[in-house]
Formats: structure tokens, sequence, C-alpha cells
């Protein structure tokens, strides 16, 4: 799929532009996080149908995709796509509210927006702490750091790691958040835990 949107030709950008047409959802999906991570295609007719499935699709996993894809390829994301993602960060999903949360952390000074902040305070209360965690990211530098220090002694080890390297990227922190990322090392529950934190840890810069 990626050697689809780099190549660029206009057979490719018809196939691509089809399949964001699709009956299957999970194409969908798949061709909008292919555009996401590629950011090579710059057709304006892919750009329409990005956009219509980043405000108009009826699974709102292909809407964050497509909103992902349409702020990497396309930069800044328009305002239509800005309000798409705020309501995205309260559907039933927990999956698609953190996904929606990264995304308005990926549009740079748009967490500024005062709408767009208070969107994020808010998913910082959610009831999933995977959502708050990626809110707090999303968060202006400083804004999350109680969110994230909170998170840091939830029982989902996933979540504490992932709120570890958050903090280590801030520089905030940072004994705590390397306590936990050591102590998850020694996680004899979960393999994909262990694995994330020795990764972590490895990349970290000397201190």
């Amino acid at each position: 799929m990626s050697a689809v949107g780099a190549d660029g030709g206009p057979e490719a950008i018809s196939a691509l532009r089809d399949a964001l047409h699709d009956d299957d959802a999970s194409l969908r999906e798949l061709v909008a996080s292919t555009l996401y991570k590629t950011g090579v295609c710059v057709d304006l007719t892919v750009n329409a149908a990005l956009t219509a499935a980043a405000l108009d699709d009826p699974q709102a996993r292909v809407s964050v995709a497509a909103a992902r894809a349409l702020n990497c390829v396309y930069p800044p994301a328009g305002p239509a796509t800005m309000d798409a993602l705020r309501s995205l960060l309260q559907d039933s999903s927990a999956t698609v509210r953190e996904s929606a949360a990264a995304a308005l952390g990926e549009v740079g000074g748009a967490v500024q927006e005062e709408s767009t902040l208070a969107a994020l305070m808010r998913a910082c209360c959610d009831d999933d702490a995977r959502v708050r965690v990626s809110a707090a990211q999303a968060l202006p530098p400083g804004n999350g750091r109680s969110v994230l220090l909170s998170a840091l002694a939830v029982k989902d080890a996933h979540v504490r790691v992932l709120a570890a390297r958050a903090l280590c990227k801030l520089r905030v922190e940072v004994p705590q958040a390397m306590d936990v990322l050591r102590r998850s090392l020694r996680d004899g529950q979960v393999r994909e835990v262990r694995m994330s934190a020795a990764g972590i840890l490895g990349n970290m810069p000397p201190e």
C-alpha cells in the first residue's frame, strides 16, 4: 500500500481515491493510515476524499485516520477537520477517543486554541486511562503533567509505560518515570510491557 502512495501516478491516485469510498471500513482505514505514515500523496481529489472521510465516514476510526492523514499530507488541518476531531473525543470507543486526542496533538499550534485546549482538558478526565494519557501528551508542555503523574500509578502496566515515556520526553519527573520503566522491565506478566520499557530506556539520552 505504501508503494501505491509513493508512486503517485494517475492509476495509483485513482486507486487510493476509490479505496477511500470502499464499502470495507478496514480498507478505508488502512488507506488513510498509510497516507498518514507516508505523507507523500498530494493529489487534490484524494484530499477531497480524505476530507469527506474525516467529516462523514460512518466509522469513527476511519474519520480519525483520515483526519491524521489530512494534517500530515496537507497541513494544517482545516476548521471542519478540527471540529470533527474534537467531537470524536466524545466517541463511545475509547480507542477512537485516544486516537482523536493524539491527532489533535499533531496539529501543532491548534492545541493553543481555546476550544481545542478545553476539549483536551476534559479528555484528561476520561474514564479510560489511555485516553487521559493521550490527551495529556497532546496538551502544551506542562499542562498535562499532573495527569501523567497520576497515570504512573494506574493498574494497567501499558498505561504506566506510556505515561513514563511522555514524562521523560517532557523532561519532568524523570527519576519517578525512570523508576516505573525499570520496574516494568521486571513485569513477569506482559512481555509487550517489558519490550516497550526496554526500548524507551535504550533510547534515553545519556545524563
